[in-house]
């Protein structure tokens, strides 16, 4: 844990963003002896012997989101790449994270606000996380490798997808079932019919084997 190494003064912060974010997470202070180390008009960081916490106001590029996040820093994840409060809330619920929005604020009061409100969520989603629990942390990394792999697999089947959209409409029927089979465990209900269609239609071997 450090002391604060970079701070700009709060009079220069024309929308209270350090003030704000200070008055509503001291709590990481008093009861789970966090640091501030760092403080800006669009970025706060806090730390504890093995957690940080990032806050942000996307001032700079005119989003003007404020959005939060949390990682392990005794942990080697890849370079202790910070978890969102979105991905955190996915781990509990789906349903709650699928209509988390970020709050959008221009003004000192819409600060206010959209921080009281991240606190209330933080609060609810991080508690065992800000104490360091390592398992929690090792589940929430196996979720995201689950995230990238989901994500590539799906690229490859859009892919396949648009190659046997165009195989189909030039009448290609072998190339249609090859494409297909290359894929058949994730095949939808009207995706097995139409390989069934192109079977009936390239029935013989010589077919299929071109």
């Amino acid at each position: 844990m450090r002391d604060i190494i970079d701070a700009i003064p709060i009079n220069g912060d024309s929308l209270k963003f350090i003030e704000t974010v200070r008055n509503n997470f001291v709590f990481l202070e008093r009861e789970y002896n966090f640091k501030c180390i760092k403080a800006s008009p669009t970025f706060v960081r806090y730390e504890s012997d093995n957690v940080f916490v990032n806050i942000y106001h996307d001032y700079d590029r005119l989003a003007y989101e404020i959005s939060a996040d949390i990682g392990c820093l005794n942990k080697s994840y890849e370079l202790c790449r910070p978890y969102s409060i979105g991905f955190v809330m996915r781990m509990c619920s789906e349903e709650e994270a699928d209509n988390y929005k970020l709050f959008v604020a221009k003004t000192p009061e819409a600060v206010k606000k959209g921080i009281e409100e991240l606190v209330i969520i933080f609060k609810k989603y991080t508690k065992d996380l800000l104490k360091g629990d390592s398992t929690l942390f090792d589940r929430l990394q196996k979720k995201r490798e689950e995230f990238i792999d989901n994500g590539i697999k799906k690229d490859y089947l859009s892919g396949v997808r648009s190659k046997v959209e165009t195989a189909f409409n030039v009448r290609k029927f072998s190339e249609v079932v090859k494409l297909y089979e290359s894929m058949i465990d994730d095949l939808t209900p009207v995706e097995s019919k139409k390989l069934e269609y192109a079977r009936k239609h390239c029935s013989s071997v010589s077919c299929l084997e071109k």
